[in-house]
């Protein structure tokens, strides 16, 4: 009995390390291609895959414990992955408002291109506001590059001492089994809104980050458990009302605070954000409470499932994953 189960779980420990390994290298090839040239798709993908490995690292370190060296590898390419996130950001930012204003603009437009008179004034307004945020994009990217250049060295060899480290350690035996896949995630999702008592516009965008890396796993653990995958799509949804809340509330910032403040424009803006807010509490207190429903009810369940590594999904899903949301 002993020599099947540390088969499957050498087994699983494999496939951790070489799902680990192929989005290290996926990671890698964006770097390289956003320090040429940092597209908005390259950006997006760079991000989404350096969010998806802190993920994965904080998650082994809280299974492993600390004093391994692969906690200590993954911890000095934290680090600079948060770094490399804070700088992807603003980037990453305005590309997503950019897109917004112009389909905004859009909207305001008829069918045959005429800007109806009402419109006129924020039609403008919006291209104005396009044009100083393109300008600051170019400073935004001239930053990044810059940040790519001066740590990629240091990026590149923290990612070669987690693979050393994996590598070295796999005799020493896999991460630590829990309850279930579904079950751990759920578990982490119960503690997140434990913090959040009470959602409002002052705590929504740090619930959103919070939920993020636990839809990560989710996503990880998908393949093997379909309920991971329900509540991964769930976590989601309440994102994607967040973010689109989140968005139009900056943009509402930014306009108010500019120079010139644009009445129209900034209306307008503070009335989407105001609409966008009221439908992301309404999707968060409904999934939020189907999620939790669902905890309970396996904690009633005399059959709970074995819990399989997050980290051994198939590598080739790794394009798959980086053209996710992030």
């Amino acid at each position: 009995m002993n020599s099947g189960t540390q088969g499957s779980n050498g087994h699983r420990e494999t496939s951790r390390r070489l799902a680990g390994h192929d989005r290290l290298d996926a990671w890698r090839r964006l770097l390289v291609r956003c320090g040429r040239k940092p597209t908005k798709k390259r950006v997006h993908a760079l991000r989404v895959v350096t969010l998806r490995i802190l993920a994965q690292l904080e998650w082994e370190i809280g299974e492993r414990g600390e004093g391994s060296p692969e906690t200590a590898a993954a911890r000095r390419w934290i680090r600079l992955g948060e770094k490399l996130r804070q700088t992807l950001g603003p980037v990453r930012e305005a590309d997503v408002w950019v897109d917004k204003l112009a389909a905004l603009r859009q909207s305001l437009s008829d069918t045959n291109g005429f800007n109806l008179r009402s419109n006129k004034d924020c039609v403008r307004q919006i291209g104005e506001l396009k044009d100083r945020l393109k300008a600051k994009r170019k400073q935004w990217e001239k930053k990044l590059i810059a940040e790519i250049e001066s740590r990629h060295d240091r990026l590149e060899l923290a990612a070669q001492q987690i693979e050393l480290a994996s590598h070295t350690g796999a005799g020493a035996g896999p991460v630590a089994e829990s309850t279930g896949s579904s079950a751990e995630i759920a578990e982490q999702f119960a503690r997140v809104v434990e913090q959040f008592p009470s959602l409002d516009a002052g705590n929504l965008h740090e619930f959103r980050k919070s939920i993020k890396k636990v839809r990560y796993m989710a996503e990880n653990f998908a393949a093997e458990d379909p309920a991971a995958g329900r509540q991964a799509s769930a976590i989601r949804k309440m994102q994607s009302a967040i973010g689109e809340w989140h968005d139009w509330q900056a943009l509402a910032k930014r306009e108010s605070e500019a120079h010139g403040r644009r009445e129209a424009l900034a209306e307008l803006l503070e009335t989407l954000a105001a609409e966008a807010l009221e439908k992301a509490l309404s999707t968060c207190e409904r999934l939020t409470a189907g999620l939790l429903k669902r905890t309970d009810e396996a904690d009633h369940s005399p059959n709970v499932p074995p819990k399989k590594s997050p980290l051994s999904d198939d590598p080739g899903s790794v394009a798959t994953d980086l053209m996710r949301s992030a």
